[in-house]
Parts: structure tokens; C-alpha cells; sequence
């Protein structure tokens, strides 16, 4: 057991050997795609809406997504930063 984990392997529960664990090398850590603004619009807002289960996930969303509609381009600008901001760490 020792040598497979040692070679980036181990035993699943059925006594075969796994597939090679995935070695995490810099490029991994980078950020493969950018968030949009209403990505990031939709992180801050969908548990607030929902609120512990008295509105599905979808319905929520759906209201979100008009409410997005409905905004200014003032009141989307921390959301657009925010987009900025990940646009950065992509590249």
C-alpha cells in the first residue's frame, strides 16, 4: 500500500487500485474562467431571496434575474468591479 500511495495511487473500497491522484502544479491554480458581474450579483443575493426553503432555487433566480434587468448601471457598478477585479487574477 505504502508503494501506490508513493507513486500517486491508492486502494479503493473494492481492493482496486486507483487512477493517478492529480498533482496540483501552478497553472492548476489559476483561475480558468472569469465570473461575470452577475455571477458574482447572484452569490450575494440567491440565499437572502430563497430564504431557508420558503422559494425554490429557480424561482429565486428567476426573480433575481429581472431585478438585474431592472437595475442602473450605478447600482450594478460593485458587481462590475468585482468582475474587474477577477478578470485580473484570470490573467
Amino acid at each position: 500500500m505504502k508503494s501506490l500511495s508513493s507513486k500517486g495511487y491508492f486502494l479503493l473500497p473494492n481492493g482496486q487500485k486507483s487512477s493517478a491522484i492529480h498533482k496540483v502544479e501552478k497553472d492548476d491554480l489559476k483561475v480558468k474562467v472569469t465570473k461575470s458581474a452577475f455571477t458574482f450579483f447572484m452569490k450575494d443575493n440567491l440565499a437572502k431571496t430563497a430564504k431557508d426553503g420558503e422559494m425554490k432555487t429557480t424561482e429565486a433566480m428567476k426573480l433575481l434575474s429581472v431585478k438585474w434587468s431592472a437595475m442602473s448601471d450605478a447600482e450594478k457598478k460593485p458587481y462590475i468591479d468585482k468582475q474587474e477585479v477577477d478578470k485580473i487574477r484570470h490573467d
